[in-house]
This record gives C-alpha cells, sequence and structure tokens, in this order.
C-alpha cells in the first residue's frame, strides 16, 4: 500500500489555544476588507514539519519509523519558540502565511532533520533532501494562487510563543476536496537523558 508520508512534532493543547487566537486574529485582517482566495487550516493541521517523504510503500514504513526511534533517543524535547506571524516563503509573492519559530527553534529542528535524513537515507528509504536551511513554522492559511504582496492586509508582526515538542510523528496525509487531513501513524518521544 502507497502512503503519503511526513514525519513532524505536534504541539500541546495550550499552545493550540494560543494559536486559535493568533489565527483568529489574522483571518479576521482578511475578512474585514473584501473577499479573498484563502483558505485557514483547521488545528488539526497544525504541526512543525521535520521531513517529507513523500509517497511510501509499506516496507519503507518499518524503514522510517527505525530512524525515528534513533533520532527520538539521540536527542531531548525541543524547546519550540515562535516569533512572527508572516507572508511566505517569499514576502512579495506569498502563497501562505507562517507561525514562524526563532532561529534558535529552526537551528534544533535542523539538527533533529540531519540526524533523522542521514538514518532515512543509509535505511534506503528514498526522499527529496532540501538543501536549504530548515525554517520551522506552522502554516495558518494557504492562498489559492500566488499574492502578489501590494494591498494584502498588513498581518506581520511579532509573537511569543513557547511550548514544548515532546514527540516525533510519523504523519500520513490524505489528500481531499477540502485538503489534506493528518493521521498520527506512530509516535517516538525524544528521550535523550532520560
Amino acid at each position: 500500500m502507497k502512503r503519503r508520508l511526513f514525519i513532524a512534532v505536534n504541539l500541546d493543547e495550550q499552545a493550540r489555544r494560543a494559536i486559535g487566537r493568533i489565527e483568529k486574529d489574522t483571518e479576521d485582517a482578511f475578512t474585514r476588507e473584501k473577499e479573498w482566495d484563502i483558505r485557514f487550516m483547521p488545528e488539526e493541521n497544525w504541526h512543525v514539519t521535520v521531513s517529507f517523504l513523500g509517497t511510501q510503500d509499506d516496507a519503507s514504513l518499518t524503514d522510517a519509523m527505525s530512524a525515528m526511534r534513533a533520532a527520538a533517543k539521540n536527542f531531548s524535547p525541543v524547546n519550540i519558540v515562535f516569533t512572527e506571524i508572516a507572508y511566505a516563503p517569499q514576502k512579495d509573492h506569498p502563497r501562505m502565511i507562517w507561525l514562524r519559530t526563532s532561529r534558535e527553534t529552526s537551528a534544533a529542528f535542523g539538527e533533529i532533520k540531519e540526524f533523522l535524513e542521514d538514518r532515512l537515507a543509509e535505511s534506503g528509504v528514498r526522499f527529496e533532501r532540501e538543501s536549504r536551511a530548515f525554517s520551522g513554522h506552522i502554516t495558518l492559511a494557504r492562498f489559492q494562487n500566488t499574492m502578489a504582496s501590494d494591498g494584502l492586509p498588513e498581518i506581520e508582526r511579532t509573537v511569543a510563543l513557547h511550548c514544548a515538542g515532546i514527540l516525533l510523528d510519523l504523519m500520513e496525509s490524505e489528500l481531499g476536496r477540502n485538503g489534506a487531513t493528518y493521521t498520527v501513524l506512530q509516535r517516538f518521544p525524544f528521550s535523550k537523558n532520560e
């Protein structure tokens, strides 16, 4: 069976409530002005993606879980700090709105990603590695088309939100008419120094 997979860190309920307030404020900025071709993400889709694996078969699933288990044993829980809301990935022609993590949080996730993807590659799991530095974020909204930044509501601002990332989750993404639905297939607690 083929599955569309990614590896992520999900957030606790307290962080989700705070993100809900941030997303609502951002959504309100769009509804005040005019009709926009934008879709805000439901709470169940909020996570920090560490590595996108793409379509994998069941044999790769076992190898992916072994790599995740090794990564979780080699890292402590991540202190996640969110610092800003921004149009992304490019400010001038955005496709999304992101809640970005701090540089330190992105660097911590980057180390986990590198370790994890080295183990995945050693196991023979085929996926496309990104060459750019990791930039941690949660996608709050997606535009149906790339937008010109002229005329977009002024939503970019700093925030201060802290939470702990304690689990590395293997996620399945199923695409549907109303967007993607995510399911946690397996969880691995970060456990270095326990």
